[in-house]
């Protein structure tokens, strides 16, 4: 019984990862086989043999395949609880997200670096006129490998609202002031408009894709002014969740 529930760790501790995963798979089919042989008294050698050449090629066949694997698609083998920082697995992704100059939002700091000169006062106006004019709103997403055929991904579009570290300024994701949003993704959706699902504290859609693409959003507000939202629609993030074993849930929102 020890032994049993010994395997059982075992094996939920191998299925962490895609590595794990192949062991498992190979001990389960190799002591299979090597029981079949063994507790089999009553089989002729002609139906032995086959069993035996199998125990004997199985593990070249193994070693081949999982050299190619390594050779060719050694970042499938892990999954991001392998590394000791998860960073790193991103940066196994693409090694040049590291070499990215990084940039601090330490406020004092940066002033103090910058001695308060050559600061970019226009760009800092448009950022807040930017704001003010969509009220907050932008356009999010998430996706996930998609279910659907010849579609890369499922995508969930929606809003989100810009909550200010200004208490004064924020303000509830609500969206009670939103009496509609209508999204349009181009001619491969017919060049309709789709109207946001509410649900809960979300106003969007899901569609799917086979490739990136740019995404509008027209608000119109309960007081009958109404603003225009853009977005890439990127995939970047889709190859981690690829190599995920936990998978974004799927939002109820409406489909297109």
């Amino acid at each position: 019984m020890s032994s049993t529930l010994n395997f059982g760790d075992t094996a939920k501790a191998l299925a962490k990862n895609p590595l794990g995963i192949i062991a498992l798979f190979i001990v389960l089919i190799y002591g299979f086989a090597s029981l079949v042989v063994g507790a089999s008294s009553n089989l002729q050698s002609v139906e032995r043999i086959p069993l035996i050449w199998f125990l004997v090629i199985f593990p070249f066949v193994v070693l081949g395949v999982f050299a190619w694997l390594v050779s060719n698609h050694h970042k499938n083998l892990y999954a991001p609880s392998d590394f000791k920082d998860e960073r790193h697995f991103v940066g196994m992704l693409n090694p040049n997200l590291e070499k990215l100059k990084f940039v601090s939002s330490d406020k004092s700091k940066n002033e103090n670096e910058s001695g308060g000169k050559g600061i970019p006062n226009n760009l800092a106006v448009v950022r807040k006129d930017i704001y003010a004019h969509n009220r907050g709103y932008f356009i999010g997403h998430v996706l996930e490998p998609s279910k659907k055929e010849g579609q890369e991904y499922d995508i969930f579009i929606y809003l989100i609202r810009h909550i200010s570290n200004n208490h004064e300024d924020n303000c509830e994701d609500n969206y009670e002031d939103v009496s509609k949003a209508e999204f349009f993704f181009g001619h491969y959706w017919g060049n309709k408009l789709f109207e946001g699902t509410k649900v809960g504290n979300l106003i969007g859609v899901k569609t799917s894709a086979y490739g990136p693409f740019l995404a509008l959003c027209k608000i119109t507000f309960k007081d009958g002014s109404n603003v225009l939202l853009n977005k890439y629609i990127d995939f970047e993030m889709g190859v981690v969740f690829k190599k995920c074993s936990d998978w974004i849930a799927k939002l109820p929102l409406r489909d297109c």
